[in-house]
């Protein structure tokens, strides 16, 4: 008696989904730039990361597999960006604006900082 198996092409079809959301996360999402000093600043740099995440996974919302990924990755570029903030403030020595560029390989918030001396 032959089984019946259901559900294999809305699997292919979410698989395929995740397949292209993946392809679209590929290289730089967005730049930000914050003023580690500014919660509000940080919170926007946070925001506007996110933002370019959903932008980005648009076609693909629903899908399951692609709307945990996005959720992991605000997850761990939102604690980047506040432990960048973090590291910034902590240091004395820089007065720095800092420019993030996300990169999902990397999966890491890249900062430059400008530094501006004291005298």
């Amino acid at each position: 008696m032959p089984i019946k198996v259901t559900g294999l092409n809305t699997l292919a079809r979410e698989l395929e989904q995740a397949s292209a959301a993946i392809g679209a996360l590929e290289g730089p999402i967005t730049e930000v730039r914050y003023d580690p000093e500014d919660p509000s600043s940080v919170e926007a740099a946070i925001a506007q990361a996110e933002a370019a995440i959903d932008l980005k996974i648009a076609p693909y919302r629903g899908n399951k597999m692609v709307e945990q990924l996005a959720a992991s990755m605000k997850t761990q570029y939102r604690a980047q960006i506040l432990d960048r903030a973090a590291q910034a403030r902590m240091d004395e020595e820089w007065r720095a604006s800092i420019v993030g560029l996300i990169t999902p390989q990397a999966m890491q918030v890249t900062q430059l900082f400008r530094h501006t001396a004291t005298q």
